[in-house]
């Protein structure tokens, strides 16, 4: 395990939102997103983007205690579905 400061987990984080966006079609600053780059020992990094204009709020904190569950197979019922 190598250890990494938290600017260099920001830089990294952020690069890989705009990768995602790319890959998966949301616009980083517009569209409400959320990513998270689980780390050892429970840690991880979150970005957070929501909002919009001058409402638009970004976050990037780091947290000791994340916990990623598995996929359901579920849709909430808050969101249309594009296509199905």
């Amino acid at each position: 395990m190598k250890d990494i400061d938290l600017n260099q987990a920001n830089s990294n984080l952020i690069a890989a939102a705009k990768r995602l966006a790319k890959e998966n079609h949301f616009d980083i600053k517009r569209d409400n997103f959320t990513i998270v780059q689980p780390l050892t020992d429970h840690q991880a990094i979150i970005l957070s983007a929501n909002g919009q204009g001058e409402h638009r709020e970004i976050k990037i904190y780091g947290n000791d205690c994340t916990f990623i569950l598995p996929v359901k197979d579920e849709w909430l019922d808050i969101f249309e579905k594009e296509s199905e």
